[in-house]
């Protein structure tokens, strides 16, 4: 993992020392208008590493008002109305003379803005997005395969939801209320869309994160008695998505359950993955360059490569996700280790024990659920026992295995010694 800054809820902060403030408390940098200080002194002793970044933003939106320029100087004729901007809302692209603007507005917005990471740069890289999609129907730039992270970066995940509703249709339309909860096939379609499947899978995997923090908590709590309100208050804090604020209300048996339904709704979506690319998983945990840097072309995983960059700074920013999975790949090593899981492939023989892990992830789920909510001695965590019971009872298997044919060994000896060989 490449970047260094803090994760969890985007929040204005000073770029140097990370200290939380009120937006208009800290001071914002006049050159990129996208990372904060505490003050004149953070901003200088920050300048030697945050200077190619601002200077890249600067460039770029340079070049974007440039390209905006040209189209709004284009001759209206009777293919190009005046004002294009207004009047031409939808068929921008198919326009002469505004791909480069289009083009220039994409970097700005998702490779120089979305992917810096702060509360200022993601809320107008967002904007950008929208605009794009209103004013080119067709989406030629894929605008609306990225749309969804940025709006999870923002905790806007029902919007992120509805919006994935809403490109089965066209990416502008306005859903409202869709079941996060319901079947891929309700959310993404018959033909699913790779990048929607990814973006989909990270929003159940937080709300699960959600509730893993809620029932921790909770026992953690048990152990000190406080007021009721003011548990109420910590276990509010403890999740992330407005869609999860109402945990805190519900008693730890409806807890229980809620957790187990969202383990399934992700095992539901993780294995549709594979279907997309397989190396997804590996790629995300493998990201080393910088995000503004394309990936080259290598080999088949360049698709999930890309991918995994481009929703990168969501999945890292939803705290604890990327924990989790790794602890579920953890367990499922330790289940081919130990010949609990029999890998059933047509080509198991040329796939590594690396991805046959990867593959199992959510398989073994279950159990890093149950590791990350237990507070106990990290030698008997659940996993733990589970993978010590098995090896008990294959030792047992084998013991019995071998008494009986030393007992089989020993008869036709005796048999052999009374009545000869026969």
């Amino acid at each position: 993992m490449c970047d260094t800054a803090p994760v969890g809820p985007l929040v204005h902060r000073c770029q140097k020392c990370n200290a939380v403030g009120a937006g208009k408390k800290l001071l914002r940098c006049r050159g990129c208008l996208a990372v904060r200080y505490c003050d004149i002194e953070h901003l200088k002793a920050d300048l030697p590493s945050h200077k190619s970044t601002c200077n890249r933003l600067r460039k770029a939106r340079v070049k974007l008002g440039k390209e905006a320029a040209l189209v709004r100087n284009l001759p209206a004729d009777g293919d190009m109305l005046e004002n294009i901007f207004e009047n031409d809302e939808g068929d921008f692209w198919r326009l002469p003379g505004t791909k480069k603007y289009m083009k220039a507005r994409y970097n700005f917005a998702v490779k120089h803005l979305y992917m810096l990471g702060t509360l200022d740069s993601t809320r107008v890289a967002l904007r950008h997005m929208q605009d794009m999609l209103r004013l080119d129907r067709y989406d030629e730039n894929r605008v609306s395969w990225i749309v969804p992270n940025t709006m999870m970066c923002l905790d806007l995940d029902q919007e992120s939801c509805d919006f994935i509703k809403g490109c089965l249709v066209d990416p502008r339309e306005i859903f409202e209320g869709t079941d996060i909860f319901g079947s891929a096939e309700s959310i993404l379609g018959k033909i699913p869309s790779f990048e929607h499947t990814v973006a989909s899978l990270l929003l159940r995997l937080k709300l699960l994160v959600d509730v893993i923090n809620v029932i921790k908590a909770r026992k953690v709590l048990s152990r000190t008695p406080l007021p009721v309100e003011l548990q109420n208050v910590i276990e509010q804090n403890v999740v992330r998505s407005p869609l999860s604020a109402h945990l805190y209300k519900e008693s730890t048996q409806t807890l229980l359950k809620t957790q187990q339904k969202r383990i399934h709704a992700v095992r539901d979506f993780g294995p549709l993955l594979f279907g997309g690319s397989e190396y997804f998983l590996s790629e995300l945990f493998a990201v080393e360059q910088p995000l503004n840097i394309e990936p080259e072309w290598i080999d088949d995983s360049y698709t999930a490569r890309n991918l995994a960059r481009q929703s990168y700074p969501a999945w890292r920013g939803t705290e604890g996700v990327l924990q989790l999975l790794s602890d579920a790949r953890a367990c499922a090593v330790k289940a081919l280790e130990i010949g609990l899981e029999d890998f059933k492939h047509p080509q198991s023989m040329y796939i590594s024990f690396s991805d046959k892990a990867w593959r199992l992830t959510w398989k073994y789920l279950q159990w890093a659920v149950e590791d990350a909510t237990y507070l106990g001695p990290p030698a008997e965590r659940p996993s733990e026992r589970y993978v010590k019971h098995h090896q008990e009872f294959k030792s047992d298997i084998h013991d019995r295995y071998f008494s009986s044919e030393l007992l089989d060994g020993l008869r036709r000896m005796l048999v052999k010694t009374l009545y000869g060989a026969s």
